[in-house]
Order: C-alpha cells, then structure tokens, then sequence
C-alpha cells in the first residue's frame, strides 16, 4: 500500500468512527436537547450561549469532516447538494452564538437561522419520521380518516340546519351569556353543532329548546364513537409503528450480531455480558480504589457493545425480557432473506455469529449455504471495506468444517472462522475420563469467572484489538519462548501466567490453523504470530503485547527442583489392567471422545450402548468417516483410524489398538435394574465398571431417561454396598444439570472427582462465548484437551517446597520440567476432598503463595511422553 493510500484508508477509517459517534443514539438524543434548549429564550445568556456553541461546533467540523471524505471517496455517489445545503445552514446557526454588541442589535436576526436546525432534529430521528408517515398515509387509513370527517360534516350541516328551522331561539349558542339574534346565525349554528361531536361535555345547560336537545344528545353520542374511532385509530397507528420499529434497522454499528437465537443460548449472553462488565476498566476501577490502574481499560473502550439477535418466532424469547438484556435489540428474522443484513446493520458490524438450526436434520449444509450467502451479501453490498468483520459459524459435523472454511475462502471484506462446537465438547469429555477433576478447571476457563485463557494476535486486520509484535519477542518460537515466560511473570502490576506461543504465517488470518507452540518438541517453522497466556483480564493480555520494557528483570538464579508424578487418570477397578467404560448414547461428540479416549488409553475396553440397529448402523457409519472427517478439517488432534466390522470396531493408532462394542438396548429398558446389574457384552454389573458416561440428545428427549438410570445406579450401588463407578453425566438443559449436581456432590462429598455433571446447552454456550471473545481458541482447546501432543494433566508432588512457594517461581519450576502452569491445588493431599482449585492466581490471592504441606496437586500442560519422563528423571535439577 503507498503513503497515499494508506493516509487514504486511515482518514476513511476515521470518517467511519465520527460517523459512527454522530450517529450513537445518546449523541443524538444529547443534540436534540441541545438544540430544542438553545432556541428557549430564558437561555440568552452568556454561559449557557459558550455551551451550545461549543457543542454545535464541535458537531459542525464532524459532520463537516464525514461529508468531505464521503465527497472525497464518492461512496454511494457522492453528497447530494442538500446535504452541503444544511451544513450552510448550521454555519449560519453557529455564527447566531457569537457574542453581539449592544450597537449590533441589526445583526441578531441570525438568531432566525437556529430554527434551520429543526431540521437537523427531524434527521436525527428520520426513520421514526418515515415509519409513522408510512402507517398514517396507507390508503385504507386515508379512507378511514375522510369518511369520519365527511359523517362530522354532514351531521354539523345536519344539526345546525335542523336547530335553524326548528328552534325557538332559547338558547344560548354563541357562549357569550346573552340570547340574542345572532345566536340564531346558520353559521353559529354550524359551529356549535360541530363543537358538540368534538366535546360531548358541551351540552346545553336547559332543556329550553326540544330540537336543541335532541339534536344535542345525538351529536353527543356520535361525538362518544368519534372518540372512540380515533383512540383505535392512533392505537392502530402505534401498534403498527411497534411493528416496523421490529425490522427497521437498529441503526448500531461495531456491534455483535448472533443468528438463530432460542431460549437455550440464554447462558451465552450472559457471559459475553459478564466478560465485557468484568472488562470495563472504569467500572471496576470506580468500584474499588486499590483497582484505580485499571481505569485506562474502561477509557480505551473495553466496554459492553451492543447486540442484534436474531430468530425465527415473531416475539422475543422470554429471557432477553430480563434487565441484563437491556442491550439486545431482537429482529424475527432469517439469516436467507433478502434484507437481512439491512435490518441488523450487518454491513456495520464488528462481527456476526451463526449459529447451528438444532431443529434441522441438514443443520451443516444450511450453514455452509449461508455463509455464502452472507460473505457474498457483504462483498457486494461494500467492496471497500478493509476486512476487519469477522464471520463465525457454528459447525456440527467435522466433515462439513472444511467445506464452511471454504465457502468463505474468497471473501474480501470477511473473515470467515468456524467454531466445531461437537469436538471441542467431545475432547472435553474425554480430558474429564482421563483427569478426574478437570471439569471443574476447565469450566473456569471457558466461563468469564476467575481467570480464562486470553490470545493476542500480531498484525490482525480482521481484529479491533491491532498491535505488531514487540521488540522483545524474537520471531523465532525457540528464541522467544524465554523472554515470553519472564516478561508475562514480571509484567507490572498484573502479571500474567505464560503458556503458548501461537505461530503462523504473517497475514494469514485463519486463526483457527495457527500452530501453538508450548515450547519443546516438533517446532514450528513459521514464525511467531500471537501470545497465549492464563489472565484475570482480557486487558492483561494486551498489557503484555504491549510492553515496552526492553527486556525482563533477571529470573531467579535458582528455582525449587519440582518432583511430580502423573495424577491415577482412568482408573482400573477389574485389576485387569483393561480399564472399561460404558457410555449411553451416541452424537456427533461422542466419536472424537471414544477416539481420544482409546488414543491415551489403547488398552480400555469401551462400549456405547444405543437403543436401536439403526442407531447402531449410525455410530458404525459414524466412527468409520471419523478419520476422513478430521483429516478433510485439518484437525490436528487424530492420528487414528478406526476398522469398523459387524460388532466390533477396532481403532489403531501408533500407540496400539483400542476396541469399541456396540450393544443395543431398549431405551425403556436401560434404566431397569435388571439390565444395570448384567451390562451386555460380559461387561457384569454397571458397579463393577470404571466410568460410566452419558450422552445428552440437544432436544432434552433422553433428560429424564439419564436422570432415571444416575439414581438407578446409585440404588444398586446402595443395595450391593459396593462403590458407584465414576459418573460423568450430560443433560441438555442448565437448571436440571445444576440441581442434579448439587444433588450428587451431596451424597458424595467425601469421593472427589467421583461426579460430573454439565449440561450441554452451557458448555456449547461456553464454547460459543470463547469464539467471540479469545481469537483461535478453537486452535488452543484442541491442542490441550486431546492426548495428542501436549495436553492437559494434573500432576501430584512427590516432595513438598521447602518454604513458601509463590506462583511465579511454581511456573519456573514447571518450565525446567516442560510443562506449562495452569492452576494449583492446595490441601492437605491429592485425595483431600476439601482441597481448592487456585487458577493463575494474583499477588494477595488466595493460592498465590503455597506453603509446605500444602501443594496437593498441579494442572499442567505437558508433552504427550510427559509422564514417562517424569516417571524416568525424578526430580529435575533446576537451572
């Protein structure tokens, strides 16, 4: 790009910004007061007369300024000559507040020109104008309104004449307390007929006159329905108005826009709310003074955006009614019709979420339809646009992932990102069978409390948040991993805990393919794009990649040699070192769990258990094109295939062979205890297994069969005084999965990690939320939550620190071992049930220092041959 251009692109840019200012409805409504309050007279005076003209100038270059570079760039055709005709006339308005001399007095009448800026109010609020001229002008209403005025004339004319032929002149028609000949005027008369319909209280005082009162009680009771036919009238009028303010534009810009909304992504929104309340500087700052350096954050705009959501029922659904929501503006609209974009301000927005048509058997093929449609709507509608929209796409199936990337690959004004939901809550399950306990973590850094993984991208057009990468950080991952790890760990005020490195080529905006790098192992050949770091904060994250500290205080000469040993995992009750699982139910995430599950533990013994063939059929076919699926997505967690014959299918991979059963099973029968105390396949008593998991239907039909057989296994339990398996139940719906845990964790306080319970609808609302908020999350969870390459895993002390331990020195100790620090667990063991979960924390956090005794366990992220080499170096050194 030449200077030219460039200077050409940074003053649209700002055009944009002004226009977008001037055009935010407080700006607007702080105008239109402004202006009505400048033309009261009991304001002449001097201070109030300095305001305004402060105010109207500062209006008056903007606007000024946003018609030049329209003129200049000849956007829609340039400006029309009523548009510099109004900025004539405001100039005129702004000179009527320059201070006028006493001997001047001739030159006040430029004060006439402040009544031009009526018309800027009226546009200001044109679209209300031109709905409500809409509904008043309709043809029918115009019938309506000239028929009612003719039956007023005709019944006037008629009364009056009636009252001139017939009266007797003992009445008082004109009001003026006398009886006199010109109350006998036929256009008196007419006047007082006329005044009668319009006010029914207008009733002569004296029946003196019979033609007068009868002509005055059927006046008044046609007055009583003209009354009546206005009030439906104007009700019409604002019931209609109501209606098109519900598919006019929203007139927003910078703004989130999430399609295909229902009542069960309610958690979704409150956590993007909860994120960005948690991320307003000013807010937190003003809440408590020891915050106050985060008062920069609220001012560089970390505040709440607005939302458009959009869905298909014609009222709202009954959650965005809560005062939370008071920012969701909701459009009953489809994402395929042909003024969507128009009536959500989808041209103007930061970025647009689609969500997956749970209700439609071809969920995936309508999403890949319709980012087409929306990628080509907006290169159409505003080919100069720079790019930075983002595009999200909720993506079921991993076979469709690479099809949706690729009906987004040639826009221009879009960045298209998939989120395959299915999975990432797949690989979530997985990691909760491999490390008991991990739910609890991993639902911490999902959600907007505590502390959540944060990303910083270098050089990302498609991001509000553009910064290079800094001096310090070497392009080299190797060379950089170093400055990376001291730099988060001495970062003033608010460190930050260092775990990846994300890699790519420079432009490359595919986020979801950026290699992330933990240090160790395989090294990424291109360079280093972005940062990965565990924060309070999404402001510490960018407080890091903007950190203009040369280099970082020294480390420690010496850190604690760590000595620690992979936590049990799995666990094998049978003592035949074939740990077996039973999982009822089969979706779309339950191939990549059975896959991941059999990849860290080949020797497991699996069986899904389903309620019909056909089910069955659909599992085979299923985890037959589960490989072909990964390997078209470019997923780089499988490394496995599965061989899938009539009963058994055998998955290899270079670790060995995992094998999987299908058995089949009346659904009604799968909560009866005659068919738990003798699992199919030889598998004995569902007590004698070492994890059971169940598989929510998104609908809620399976719900209340899960609910029966947790319970049912639990009597069992109870009646053979045996210990129930590990239990890792998936509900659809939030509320009944929160009483269902609290139930659970009650009768089992004293197993931990013997429980867990999550509902589906919130973890596909957490994964959601991280797609819009952390850039290549996508990216980082796959990479954590498989047991290919580095993964999560908790890992317990083999000797306690001799002292105090802070965080910091806890990470460095992890970084001699390669392994990369998450959380800590404090109590009095591994087992201890009452032990805490302490993520990133904080100086004056609880857990920010551990003393002897009391370091239970760590969460690290560790090398796939981790545990091994643990295992054979002991203790580590230190540097």
């Amino acid at each position: 790009m030449t200077p030219t251009n460039e200077a050409n692109a940074r003053s649209g840019r700002l055009a944009a910004q002004v226009e977008r200012i001037l055009e935010a409805r407080p700006v607007r409504i702080l105008l239109s007061a402004a202006i009505v309050a400048s033309l009261v007279p009991d304001f002449e005076a001097p201070w109030p007369m300095a305001w305004f003209a402060t105010l109207f100038a500062a209006e008056f270059v903007a606007r000024g300024f946003v018609l030049w570079d329209t003129r200049r760039r000849g956007v829609d055709g340039g400006v029309g000559i009523g548009a510099w005709g109004l900025l004539v006339l405001d100039f005129l308005a702004l000179l009527s507040f320059a201070p006028v001399p006493a001997t001047w007095q001739e030159a006040r009448w430029l004060r006439v020109f402040r009544l031009s800026r009526m018309l800027l109010l009226a546009g200001y609020w044109a679209p209300l104008a031109r709905d409500l001229w809409v509904i008043v002008s309709r043809r029918e209403r115009w019938q309506q309104v000239i028929w009612m005025g003719v039956a007023v004339a005709l019944l006037s004319f008629a009364g009056a004449t009636l009252i001139f032929h017939l009266g007797d002149g003992e009445v008082d028609f004109d009001g003026d307390g006398r009886i006199t000949a010109h109350d006998r005027g036929f256009f008196n008369l007419l006047w007082w007929s006329f005044r009668q319909i319009q006010d029914p209280g207008n009733m002569i005082a004296s029946p003196r006159s019979v033609a007068a009162l009868v002509v005055s009680l059927v006046l008044t009771v046609f007055g009583l329905f003209l009354v009546s036919f206005l009030i439906g009238l104007g009700t019409d009028v604002v019931r209609e108005l109501l209606e098109l303010g519900r598919v006019r534009p929203p007139g927003l810009a910078a703004h989130t826009v999430i399609v295909n909304v229902d009542s069960r992504i309610e958690e979704l929104l409150r956590e993007l709310f909860r994120f960005y309340r948690k991320s307003e500087g000013l807010r937190r700052a003003l809440r408590s003074p020891s915050r106050l350096h985060r008062l920069w954050d609220g001012l560089r705009g970390t505040v709440g955006p607005d939302f458009v959501v959009t869905g298909k029922t014609a009222e709202e659904p009954e959650f965005l009614k809560d005062r939370d929501f008071r920012r969701v503006i909701y459009r009953a609209a489809t994402e395929r019709e042909q003024d969507f974009l128009e009536r959500v301000d989808g041209h103007r927005a930061r970025r647009l979420l689609l969500l997956a048509d749970h209700e439609r058997e071809d969920a995936d093929a309508r999403t890949v339809e319709t980012l087409f449609f929306l990628a080509s709507a907006l290169d159409a509608e505003d080919p100069g646009h720079d790019g930075s929209r983002l595009l999200l796409a909720e993506v079921l199936d991993e076979a469709h992932v690479a099809a949706a990337e690729t009906a987004v690959a040639r826009a221009r004004t879009v960045r298209g990102i998939t989120v395959p939901s299915e999975r990432l809550i797949g690989l979530f399950w997985a990691t909760c069978l491999r490390e008991p306990g991990a739910g609890r973590l991993l639902v911490e850094l999902l959600t907007s409390h505590g502390r959540e993984i944060y990303t910083v991208i270098f050089d990302a057009r498609a991001l509000s948040f553009r910064v290079s990468r800094p001096p310090w950080l070497p392009a080299d991952p190797v060379a950089a991993m170093g400055p990376f790890v001291e730099h988060a760990l001495s970062l003033p005020k608010r460190p930050v805990a260092p775990l990846a490195l994300l890699c790519g080529r420079p432009g490359d905006e595919a986020y979801g393919h950026l290699d992330v790098y933990f240090g160790g192992g395989e090294t990424p050949a291109a360079p280093v794009r972005g940062i990965v770091v565990v924060a309070d904060n999404v402001a510490g994250a960018r407080a890091l990649a903007t950190d203009e500290r040369s280099e970082a205080p020294p480390p420690p000469a010496s850190v604690w040699p760590l000595d620690v040993a992979p936590s049990a995992g799995l666990g094998d009750a049978s003592g035949t070192g074939r740990p077996r699982v039973v999982v009822f139910g089969f979706r779309r995430s339950t191939a990549h769990m059975v896959a991941d599950l059999l990849r860290a533990e080949p020797a497991a013994s699996l069986t899904v258990v389903v309620g019909d063939e056909q089910e069955a059929d659909g599992v085979r076919r299923a985890l037959g094109a589960h490989a072909l699926s990964c390997s078209l997505s470019g997923a780089s967690h499988e490394s496995g295939v599965f061989e899938v014959a009539a009963t058994t299918i055998r998955y290899r991979c270079r670790h060995g062979e995992g094998t999987v059963e299908i058995a089949v099973a009346d659904r009604t029968a799968v909560a009866d205890p005659t068919f738990l105390d003798d699992l199919p396949g030889g598998l004995g008593s569902v007590c004698e297994v070492d994890a059971v998991c169940f598989v929510a239907d998104p609908s809620g039909a399976a719900d209340a069969r899960i609910t029966a057989t947790v319970f049912e296994i639990l009597t069992l339990a109870t009646a053979r005084r045996l210990v129930p398996p590990r239990l890792l139940v998936e509900v659809s719906e939030t509320d009944l999965a929160n009483r269902l845990a609290a139930d659970l964790f009650a009768r089992f306080p004293d197993v931990p990690d013997r429980v867990e319970v999550h509902a589906y609808d919130a973890l596909r609302s957490f994964l959601l939320f991280q797609s819009v908020v952390v850039p290549g999350f996508d990216a980082i969870y796959t990479r954590i939550l498989s047991s290919r390459g580095h993964r999560l895993r908790r890992v317990v002390p083999r000797a306690q620190p001799p002292a105090s331990i802070a965080f910091p020195d806890l990470v460095r100790s992890c970084a001699a071992r390669g392994l990369r620090l998450i959380a800590v667990e404090e109590g009095d063991g591994p087992t201890d049930p009452h032990r805490t979960l302490h993520v990133a924390p904080l100086p004056n956090d609880p857990g920010y220092a551990v003393y002897p005794g009391r370091l239970a366990a760590l969460w690290v992220v560790m090398p796939e041959d981790g545990a091994a080499r643990l295992e054979s170096e002991g203790a580590s050194p230190g540097p």
